[in-house]
């Protein structure tokens, strides 16, 4: 299919371009693909790498609302792990317009769960950022927990002592895992 073809190569420059932007509204091709995907009637989520659904749920979001909730928290889960987390934010900071997003899908609760393992260490481009990641020991899993607990109206200390965050994030793999 033609139209596929063209929109994830448009989707690949966003992947590439997405390491030195950290938002939608940073990446070139984001208006192309929003008109691309109007043109597409098919569910095309089903021939798209998680990452590149990510971009398109980003930059659409009608075709979001569209897809299924697992495919959803696939892309947002896959994006968590594999983009630079400027992305995201800190662990216990401010939201970024795509944490908001992430957060407000159905059923991410799930995803974010099985990411309280990840023990990857964030890496963030912003100096600041990248500093308290180094002196803090963050980790994929802090991000989850941090999105777990904000969505139960709660604060994570991100910044408390490494045993702590691990008993937190142990509460919650019981919490949302186990249950």
């Amino acid at each position: 299919m033609e139209n596929i073809s063209d929109l994830r190569r448009a989707l690949q420059k966003c992947i590439n371009d997405s390491r030195a932007h950290y938002s939608i509204e940073g990446l070139s091709e984001s208006g192309k693909i929003r008109e691309m995907v109007k043109q597409i009637d098919s569910p095309f989520w089903k021939e798209l790498e998680p990452l590149e659904n990510f971009f398109v749920f980003e930059i659409s979001p009608a075709v979001r609302e569209k897809a299924p909730a697992p495919v959803v928290v696939s892309a947002y889960c896959t994006a968590l792990r594999e983009l630079t987390t400027d992305w995201w934010g800190l662990p216990a900071g401010t939201p970024t317009q795509s944490s908001l997003n992430l957060m407000a899908q159905p059923e991410i609760q799930k995803g974010l769960a099985k990411l309280l393992t990840d023990k990857t260490s964030l890496h963030y481009v912003d100096g600041e950022a990248r500093s308290y990641s180094e002196i803090y020991h963050f980790e994929v899993s802090d991000l989850a927990a941090g999105f777990l607990i904000k969505m139960s109206g709660g604060t994570y200390d991100a910044y408390g002592d490494v045993q702590e965050r691990e008993k937190v994030k142990n509460q919650l793999k019981e919490k949302f895992v186990n249950n």
